[in-house]
């Protein structure tokens, strides 16, 4: 996206935003297993804080009721693979592939 963003966004309190009027919770939590992720209908949570990036940490999310999480920092270890339109997204199965991690320009690169 570039330029200004262009619909109506307010705080409405501690706790919830507004985004062209639809109400959005705010939630905060150091420990994943403490968000209401199952409470609030969760499917895909975006780990970008850059500490959970391996599948116990980023697992938590799983754990308080998300059904996917997407580590966007680097991850740790060999089990949370990585998919790329036009490389591999043959090999995702939405039945096993709960934790995965954005792809890199490295590994791109290296695909090519």
């Amino acid at each position: 996206m570039l330029g200004t963003f262009k619909t109506d966004v307010k705080i409405l309190d501690n706790e919830t935003i507004t985004v062209d009027g639809k109400p959005i919770k705010v939630v905060s939590s150091r420990d994943p297993l403490k968000l209401p992720w199952a409470e609030l209908g969760i499917d895909i949570v975006i780990e970008g804080t850059r500490v959970f990036v391996d599948g116990p940490g980023a697992g938590k999310n799983i754990q308080a009721g998300a059904k996917k999480v997407i580590i966007t920092a680097p991850a740790k270890g060999a089990d949370i693979p990585i998919y790329i339109v036009g490389i591999n997204e043959g090999d995702y199965t939405h039945e096993t592939s709960n934790i995965v991690r954005k792809r890199s320009a490295c590994f791109v690169k290296q695909a090519f």
